[in-house]
Formats: C-alpha cells, sequence, structure tokens
C-alpha cells in the first residue's frame, strides 16, 4: 500500500510538473546575475595626485539581484535589491618612467529598487517583457595606497560611501526551465553615477592632505571623485514561480 501511494504521488508530481503555465504564474522570487564593461578604467584615479600614468584600472561591472515578483496578466511588479561590484583592481602609478605608489581600489554598490515589467507576449512556456525600475543607491568605496615616493611619503588608505538615483531599463525573454523554474536572458541599461562621495572616516595624511569624516572627497587637481556605474549589460537569471 504505501508503495502504491508513494508512486501515485511521483505520478502526481511529474503531472503537475508538465501542466506548468506561464499564464498561471502571480507571484514567485528570483535571482539574477548581470555583467557588462565599464567606462571608468584608469579615470577613477586621474588627478589624484601628481602622477600621471595608472597601470590598472576598472573595466568591467558585475553583480546580481534578487527580490520578488508579482504578475497580473499584462505587467508584472518587481522588488529586489541590486548588488553591483566591480572586481577589485590593483595597479601603480608612476610619472614617466619613475614609480610614484601602488594602490588597491575596491567600489561596490547597493540599491533596493521597485520595478515594472510590461509583457508583450506570452503563452504556456515563454514570454517577452520590457521593463524598468528606479531606486536609491549607495556606494562604498576603499583605496589603498602603499609605496608611497611623493608627498605624504608614508602609506595610507581613504574609505568613501555616496548616494545616487538609480534607473534601469531592460527588455528580454523568459522561458520555462524546470518545473516551476523559468530562465530570464536579458539586455539591460544603467542610469547610476556617484557624483559626490564623501569621507567615511578621518584622513591624517594624503596627497591633498588631512580630512575629516564627511568632507567630500576632491583629487589633488580639485575635481570631485566620482564613480559611474552607468553601462549596457547583460542579465541572466532564474524565477521561482508559486503557482
Amino acid at each position: 500500500m504505501i508503495k502504491v501511494f508513494v508512486f501515485l504521488f511521483c505520478i502526481s508530481s511529474f503531472v503537475h510538473a508538465r501542466v506548468f503555465s506561464m499564464n498561471d504564474n502571480n507571484f514567485g522570487g528570483f535571482f539574477n546575475l548581470t555583467y557588462g564593461n565599464s567606462a571608468v578604467g584608469s579615470d577613477y584615479f586621474k588627478g589624484e595626485s601628481s602622477a600621471t600614468t595608472f597601470s590598472k584600472g576598472f573595466s568591467t561591472h558585475s553583480g546580481g539581484e534578487f527580490g520578488f515578483i508579482y504578475q497580473t496578466s499584462k505587467i508584472a511588479w518587481l522588488f529586489g535589491l541590486e548588488i553591483i561590484k566591480p572586481p577589485k583592481t590593483r595597479g601603480s602609478a608612476s610619472t614617466g618612467a619613475t614609480a610614484n605608489y601602488s594602490y588597491v581600489a575596491d567600489v561596490s554598490a547597493y540599491a533596493p529598487k521597485f520595478g515594472v515589467e510590461l509583457i508583450f507576449f506570452q503563452n504556456k512556456d515563454f514570454k517577452v517583457f520590457a521593463s524598468g525600475a528606479v531606486g536609491s543607491a549607495s556606494v562604498a568605496t576603499k583605496t589603498a595606497y602603499s609605496t608611497v615616493t611623493i608627498a605624504p611619503n608614508a602609506d595610507f588608505t581613504i574609505e568613501g560611501k555616496g548616494l545616487a538615483p538609480l534607473m534601469n531599463y531592460s527588455v528580454g525573454g523568459e522561458m520555462h526551465w524546470s518545473d516551476n523554474t523559468t530562465a530570464l536572458l536579458s539586455l539591460g541599461y544603467r542610469q547610476l553615477n556617484f557624483r559626490k562621495i564623501k569621507y567615511l572616516e578621518n584622513v591624517p595624511s594624503s596627497f591633498t592632505g588631512a580630512h575629516t569624516k564627511g568632507e567630500q572627497i576632491r583629487k589633488s587637481d580639485g575635481t570631485p571623485l566620482k564613480y559611474d556605474f552607468t553601462n549596457y549589460y547583460i542579465s541572466l537569471g532564474l524565477r521561482f514561480w508559486i503557482q
């Protein structure tokens, strides 16, 4: 009797998996991975000191997003948290053939966001959509300088933080993958530019002297330190629907 019950349970589960329909989806969770090129490069460091050449910069932006989605017949609402994490950058600064210092720079951003997804086409296994989202993003920066041979002739670290509005736009497709799970592929565009980054902690000495917590970070040439996450990106994701 137990074996019969187990058999019927397995058959029931199989049939349930086979009758999945995109049209019946209402609520679920999602997880996306994003990747795109960065236009920041070594501009992040230019002007911070008397050095003129920087061996490494930020060339890519990668990250992820997770949250919840609620869908009706033609529109869906998304609530999520996006995290953007360019690879940590290690390089050296020099003037001509003279090495001035080494640096390790780490930048990351996160943003709670709210989005709307418009469904252009949908059948039981596939969907085409366009979406837009807005949020308020925070950035954390940290750059450690070592083997410094120009003023202040000592190692030091600068940590910063900032806030900026975030906007995302994307178009893509979603298809049934397994059971109640769907796979997503989309092309997106992100607008996110941190134009005002402030010192997170006091800095006793730096290329521009001493600074206090909360003061805006500026380079030696007087320009503010900025980080622009604006770029096109590809997103791959999974959605886990609760029917």
